[in-house]
């Protein structure tokens, strides 16, 4: 359960970043609408006239304020529908449902997102407000537009509903829902700047398919081919306002905390931990952010947010519960990651022995014949590509705690207080195996991609929004955490030298993944610096 200080910092978090993102976003709309009037064959006069209609007019301001005001109940939807990571697939065996299925990917992303009731009522908000947005906005456009264009409240509602559907279908299925966080944060205008373009093409993209849909549908578009322009050139404009918001709150969301900047907050550590012991939702990897930010600055703030975490001799307010959080996630990553590497514990029912397995054969199992992957491959393929970004916040903040403490730790809490330094670097170089074994894991497992899957995925980039950045390869994310953690292992290696061998045998922490013999390997090659 939540702490007072935690839900109250937290909803001010949220309430101060969603109206950046409500001012960029009404900025940005309020200039892209008249733009996109005289560049979209859709108005009478000149370019000109229509500009200058949009600009100089009591009617053109009003109807421009207007959409952008719907446009902001479409932008509160996707707030309530961020998600710090890709949901959990869906696991069915007998249907052959698995995280590397569409089916699976489909219901668990859309339908079944968090397996609970409020998702889902999310969810049906964000399918809601964009058809009523997308309605609205294709019925009054064209009007404001000063097209001569017959416009039909039947037409425009069919169509409407079926760009709602479209876009809330490609938004949750290619996980646009989900913050990706920089490496390198840059300024609001830069970052809208630079994704203006993509979701201008996007938006124009999804508006066609949505309008092929409809028109297969059997719904008759009044005006011939010119009402086909004019009733797609306002859904563009509808759908790339709801791109335009996701991007601008993608943007403002991920922003630093920077809580050393407040005046209310005078041990940022302490308000970090807050947040990851009571916050819900993107809150704990904003915290993680933070402490990331803090563990590795060279500011005087960050050096006052180090001693205060060392302040404590005994370490149960400072270090203890701030590197055994980080710590449980590393173990927790390496534990789920290692799971796909276990042969399965498969035995006949005859002779007592284990099948003879084929290297090169696909299992097969469940009534349709489907290929076979196991709970356990599902969950660290999930694992793998979902907690990477957190986990790449957790080993940073906790190496950069533990190496800073060779200067910093005046009590020597980090040698004496639990998790010690021995703990952290057993974490550490498991999270360096772990990675390993499901490389060589995912390898093994690698099937050739079938060609209708190829030509799905093909037809679904063309036609609408582009995959999120979080949608990658799952051996491609194990070598990203591997070469990122070992990193890590080399800045304790960097401070505390040949002295690492006595703390890893005095760790108090068994491996998550590997053995004994193996850590004593890698550390080894670390001092090496091989």
């Amino acid at each position: 359960m939540a702490s007072p200080g935690a839900s109250s910092l937290s909803s001010e978090i949220v309430v101060w970043r969603f109206a950046g993102a409500a001012t960029w976003h009404a900025a940005l709309f309020c200039v892209v609408c008249p733009l996109w009037a005289t560049l979209a064959p859709m108005g009478a006069g000149t370019m000109v006239q229509r500009l200058c209609a949009l600009w100089f007019t009591l009617s053109g301001i009003t109807g421009t304020l207007f959409l952008a005001a719907l446009q902001l109940l479409v932008l509160y939807t996707h707030l309530l529908n961020l998600s710090p990571c890709e949901a959990a697939p869906l696991h069915v065996p007998s249907l052959g449902l698995h995280s590397s299925s569409w089916p699976s990917a489909l219901l668990s992303r859309v339908l079944l997102r968090g397996r609970s009731l409020q998702d889902l009522t999310h969810t049906a908000a964000l399918l809601a407000a964009t058809s009523f947005t997308a309605a609205t906005t294709i019925y009054t456009v064209p009007s404001l537009h000063g097209t001569r264009v017959p416009t039909s409240l039947a037409f425009s509602s069919s169509y409407g509903l079926c760009l709602g559907c479209t876009y809330t279908l490609m938004h949750l299925s290619r996980c646009c829902n989900v913050l990706a966080y920089p490496t390198i944060h840059r300024h609001r205008a830069y970052q809208l700047r630079q994704r203006l373009p993509g979701c201008l093409l996007a938006g124009a993209r999804v508006a066609l398919t949505a309008l092929l849909v409809a028109l297969a549908l059997g719904h008759r578009c009044p005006g011939g081919v010119a009402g086909l322009v004019t009733h797609w050139a306002a859904a563009a404009l509808a759908a790339a306002g709801w791109l335009l918001g996701s991007a601008a709150l993608e943007v403002v969301m991920t922003e630093p905390l920077r809580l050393e900047r407040g005046a209310a907050w005078r041990e940022p550590a302490s308000a970090c931990m807050e947040l990851l012991a009571g916050g819900q939702g993107c809150m704990q990897e904003l915290a993680l952010q933070e402490l990331c930010a803090l563990a590795e600055g060279q500011t005087p703030s960050a050096f006052s947010a180090r001693a205060a975490v060392f302040a404590d001799d005994t370490g149960r307010t400072g270090w203890s519960p701030m590197a055994g959080f980080l710590l449980a996630e590393a173990r927790d990553w390496a534990v789920a990651a290692s799971a796909a590497a276990a042969p399965p514990s498969t035995v006949a029912p005859t002779t007592g022995r284990a099948p003879p397995r084929q290297w090169n054969a696909v299992p097969l199992s469940g009534a349709l014949g489907l290929r076979s992957v196991s709970r356990a491959a599902d969950l660290a393929a999930w694992t793998v590509r979902a907690k990477y970004q957190r986990l790449a916040f957790c080993v940073r903040a906790l190496s950069a705690l533990a190496a800073a403490s060779r200067g910093q730790d005046r009590y020597g809490v980090v040698l004496m207080a639990d998790p010690v330094l021995g703990d952290v670097v057993v974490g550490l170089l498991a999270v360096v195996i772990a990675a390993q074994q499901y490389a060589k894991a995912a390898t093994l497992q690698a099937s050739r991609p079938s060609a209708l899957g190829s030509a799905l995925r093909r037809l679904v980039e063309l036609a609408g929004q582009p995959a999120h950045v979080s949608l990658q390869q799952g051996d491609g994310c194990a070598a990203a955490v591997e070469d990122l953690t070992r990193g890590c292992a080399t800045r304790l290696v960097l401070a505390f030298g040949p002295s690492l061998r006595t703390a890893l045998k005095t760790a108090k922490l068994k491996p998550a993944a590997g053995t004994s013999t193996e850590l004593t390997a890698l550390l080894s090659s670390l001092l090496a610096f091989e």
